[in-house]
Parts: C-alpha cells; structure tokens; sequence
C-alpha cells in the first residue's frame, strides 16, 4: 500500500529553531523555506507516494513552490473559518484505507485524531532531523566519475570475493 504524509506546516516550522531567521525575515521566507527542505527530502526519498504540506490561511507563497515537478508534494491553505488541524483531520479521514497515512505534527487535536485513523505520528524536531540528513544527498558511486581502469578494479575485486 502507498504512503501518504501529511505535514501540519505552520506548527512544524515554529517548534524548532530551524527556521527562526527566515521567520524573523517573514512568514513568508519560513514557509518557503520548509517547502524547498520538503521537496528536496521528496526528490531524495521515495518512501512516501504523496506529501501533502498543510498551513492555516491563504497562500502568498511563489508559485514555483506551489507544486513539484512530479506532483508528488501538495501545498494545501485551509479557507476561511477552518484550521490547518481541520484540513489535515478531513485528510486522513478521506484517504483512510486509500493509503498507510503518517502525520508530522506536535499538536494534541492533529496527532490524536491521526491516531485514531490509525495513522503514524512524527515528532516534529524528529522529521526535521532526518529530512535534513536525507536533503544532503549522500554521493552514490556512478557520481564519483569513476575511470574505466577503477571501474574494473572494483568489479575484480568484487568478483574474487563473491567467487565467481
């Protein structure tokens, strides 16, 4: 079954320090920020089908930032008269049974009535973390630019010990 991640922005980006200079700058600068964090995450990890990012209000956000280039990360701003605690509930509600749902949140009323969709909850400052980690795309080898003569090397020595 596919994963879908549901990420409660606004209370995300505030329960860290991460993100105090851009929020200093404006919450527009901090929202940006967090988008370019998740995507980036989302190009460099598959484990979730759909990441759908959550904030209260209406968006100012650039548009570039409003949709990846493979769809897979969604930016939604709850209307007026209801919360991103709302939006993400009605969420998981839809998409119960659809998809193996995860929510990123601190908040008591997105995190319980995630649990009871039988959604997976991520401490904040614990997805930070590792989307960080994960954002820093480590090297893989066909980056090294690896010569012919290395190349072949490595597949000897590969080769003597597997014993083929």
């Amino acid at each position: 079954m596919e994963r879908l991640l549901a990420i409660d922005g606004y209370n995300c980006m505030r329960r860290t320090g991460l993100f105090e200079k851009e929020l200093d700058a404006s919450l527009e600068s901090a929202r940006c920020a967090l988008l370019k964090l998740i995507k980036k995450f989302s190009n460099n990890n598959r484990a979730y089908a759909r990441i759908v990012v959550v904030f209260d209000g209406k968006s100012d956000c650039p548009q570039q930032l409003r949709e990846s280039r493979d769809g897979r990360v969604a930016i939604v701003f709850s209307r007026a008269g209801e919360s991103a605690d709302e939006v993400i509930r009605a969420l998981l509600a839809r998409q119960q049974g659809r998809y193996r749902l995860a929510v990123v949140s601190d908040d008591n009323y997105v995190t319980n009535h995630a649990r009871v969709y039988g959604a997976d909850v991520i401490v904040c400052a614990d997805f930070l973390r590792r989307i960080q980690r994960n954002a820093k795309s480590p090297e893989t080898p066909c980056e090294k630019n690896l010569s012919a003569r290395e190349e072949s090397e490595i597949t000897e020595a590969l080769r003597k010990a597997w014993g083929i």
